[in-house]
């Protein structure tokens, strides 16, 4: 089976977190993903460090689509939405279908050295990838980041130390997926922050300003805004300021897919 691949990365709000009302994603015999089976998350540590759980070696397994589905909740995901609106705009040829490199994983960022040069996140992220191109025919066709949060958060410094730092984690990354994905002709494309997270943590500000110059100094980069997008702690009052609700993810979808068709002409 020859696949058009979207790749999927960073960390929770890819993941998916949505709750609270919104329209519910189908499973769809043309959408599958690649994702690593394994509990993906954190655990304490005898020192009490909290330590990612992802290890080697790596099992990958390739299954249809589908909201993540954990502790009782099924969460809204963006790259679904943006997945259903590639075939409904008649992108996905005959005999294809869409592979998303499911490699996000939540509470994870740069400063704790997860997405870095040769960090585990990375490593794994371009392993799947691999994976999922050595299929005859396929072809990446969209990188979507949802990021920064984590960043912004764990900031101990000064707003331009914070822009600084982050504006060359995320240009030396976009810039490894863009060299060693040369092959192929794709769009990066990342995505601003939940109002609500954003007034609440201001580094947000300085994280999403480095994303944007990013943008600028790299081609087929682009960045959409998360602005006027409600959390989960405003759609159902659990006090998630950070997440995307459920009806907010599937706007954020259409922002990214409608950002591929200006960047891609289709």
């Amino acid at each position: 089976m020859a696949y058009d691949i979207i790749v999927l990365a960073g960390q929770s709000n890819a993941e998916g977190t949505g709750l609270g009302n919104g329209p519910m994603f189908e499973e769809n015999e043309r959408i599958l993903q690649l994702y690593d089976p394994q509990d993906n998350g954190f655990e304490e540590s005898a020192n009490g460090e909290m330590l990612l759980k992802v290890k080697r070696p790596w099992h990958f397994l390739i299954a249809p689509a589908k909201e993540r589905r954990k502790d009782g909740h099924v969460y809204g995901n963006f790259a679904l939405w943006f997945a259903k609106r590639y075939i409904d705009s008649g992108l996905l040829k005959k005999n294809r279908k869409i592979l998303i490199v499911n490699a996000a994983v939540g509470g994870t960022g740069f400063k704790k050295r997860h997405w870095g040069r040769g960090d585990v996140l990375s490593d794994r992220l371009y392993e799947m990838t691999d994976v999922a191109t050595s299929a005859k025919g396929s072809k990446i066709v969209a990188f979507l980041w949802h990021q920064g949060e984590h960043d912004a958060f764990e900031n101990e410094g000064s707003d331009s130390e914070l822009y600084e730092e982050y504006y060359q984690n995320l240009l030396s990354f976009f810039t490894d997926v863009q060299n060693k994905y040369s092959a192929y002709s794709f769009p990066i494309i990342a995505g601003g922050f939940v109002d609500e997270y954003v007034k609440n943590n201001p580094g947000c500000l300085a994280v999403f300003r480095a994303t944007q110059a990013v943008s600028q100094t790299l081609k087929k980069v682009a960045v959409v805004s998360g602005e006027g997008l409600q959390s989960n702690n405003q759609a159902v009052g659990n006090g998630d300021d950070a997440h995307f609700c459920r009806e907010a993810l599937y706007e954020l979808g259409q922002r990214y897919f409608e950002k591929y068709r200006q960047m891609t002409n289709t």
